[in-house]
């Protein structure tokens, strides 16, 4: 019995110091400098049926702490949300507010292959809507300032693994440009604001590092190196470089690739975003292990 109170006691002790610690991935954002280990989207992968509430935000929390993770996106508009990020904060690991953007609603209300077209044809119709979905988006980012949350991610959908999905020209004079509320809402929080793509945005680092974001993770496939390359010359800390489906055959490869992607410089190190069971948080977990230990 003693034993068990000296146990708990210990453990109680572990999660107040990771409470008072400074977040390993917020001092990367702020310094540009290191490295800082974490999950994207899990709640999905792990709920295992479950409904939300106290079994889901647990299966959240032991995901996180089985990888060792030092932050883990939580999906703004999913169920529960608020109290997920918040059993993360009570542990120490810093939770990270996704939020859809707003090119991402406009398409889903308007069909794809339409307001790919208009972007291109029709940009000031586009940018009216996507202005009118800001609204929807600084709902979110409110919600996600309400429950102490310090990093938030911007998930737009504008690239795929197959190239962008609307004119690069018109992400660079007008969609980063109405993203500037969304960054001013967070940094006027003291948070840092990350934009996620499922595809390769670098070539735009320049553009999204002067509307302010401080991080961008890049999907379908993880974060290349020279991706990683072209946003820390713009002053981005790249964040990614696990590949999912490439850790499930090969983790040797994964683990490689990762590895390459962190050479030159600071990155949230963390999974592309293609975690769709238990047994991949598993996986990607082995990664950031043997990375832990070539950069310890």
């Amino acid at each position: 019995m003693q034993d068990d109170v000296c146990a708990h006691g210990q453990a109680a002790e572990l999660r107040e110091a990771a409470r008072g610690a400074a977040s390993r991935p917020l001092e990367v954002l702020s310094s540009g400098k290191g490295f800082s280990y974490g999950l994207t989207w899990v709640a999905g992968a792990v709920a295992s049926g479950e409904p939300a509430g106290s079994d889901l935000d647990r299966s959240t929390l032991s995901a996180a702490q089985t990888v060792r993770a030092d932050f883990v996106f939580v999906e703004a508009s999913s169920p529960g949300a608020a109290a997920r990020a918040a059993a993360l904060k009570a542990e120490g690991i810093e939770p990270a507010w996704a939020v859809c953007g707003p090119f991402v609603r406009v398409a889903r209300e308007r069909g794809w292959a339409s307001v790919m077209r208009d972007s291109l044809k029709d940009p000031r119709g586009v940018c009216g809507a996507v202005r009118a979905a800001m609204r929807s988006v600084l709902e979110a980012t409110g919600l996600g300032v309400s429950v102490g949350a310090r990093a938030f991610v911007l998930a737009d959908e504008i690239a795929t693994s197959a190239g962008w999905l609307v004119d690069p020209a018109f992400v660079r004079r007008d969609l980063v440009r109405m993203y500037r509320p969304f960054v001013e809402a967070v940094e006027a929080a003291g948070g840092f604001a990350m934009l996620h793509s499922d595809g390769d945005v670098s070539d735009e680092a320049a553009s999204l590092a002067g509307t302010g974001f401080r991080a961008v993770h890049g999907a379908s496939g993880g974060m290349t190196s020279g991706a990683a390359r072209r946003l820390r010359a713009a002053g981005i800390v790249p964040a990614g470089g696990v590949a999912v489906v490439t850790a499930r055959s090969c983790l040797a490869e994964a683990v490689d690739a990762a590895s390459a992607a962190m050479m030159e410089g600071p990155m949230l190190v963390c999974d592309d975003g293609a975690i769709s069971s238990p047994e991949d948080v598993a996986v990607v977990g082995r990664v950031l292990a043997e990375l832990r230990m070539r950069t310890s």
